[in-house]
């Protein structure tokens, strides 16, 4: 059985897919990280209406794109959520192994 590095959950918003990542990261004490939180708090904090999403500049998504890529690539054990981590579309968890990386679409 391949050890696992890390875990991401995609899907569209209101789907579950934070609900399913905490569970997941508390059950496996794992860290746990969201793209939608981050993107929350910085909207809060910019005033930003939560339906304007698109008035959030290129750079900072850029920012926290490379952050969770970079976080992803360490030896971290974690657990990642947000609409784009998998894939668009649909609900994804993906599994990154240390030898391969396995999908499930749900």
């Amino acid at each position: 059985m391949a050890e696992y590095r890390s875990i991401t959950i995609s899907g569209p918003v209101a789907t579950g897919t934070t609900t399913a990542a905490k569970t997941l990261a508390q059950q496996l004490n794992l860290e746990y990280h969201s793209a939608g939180e981050f993107f929350r708090q910085y909207m809060k904090s910019h005033n930003i209406p939560l339906p304007n999403k698109e008035e959030i500049p290129d750079d900072v998504e850029r920012s926290l794109d490379q952050e969770l890529t970079t976080l992803l690539k360490s030896n971290k054990l974690l657990v990642i959520d947000g609409l784009y981590t998998g894939c668009r579309g649909w609900p994804l968890c993906r599994v990154f192994c240390k030898r391969y990386a396995s999908r499930h679409k749900g």
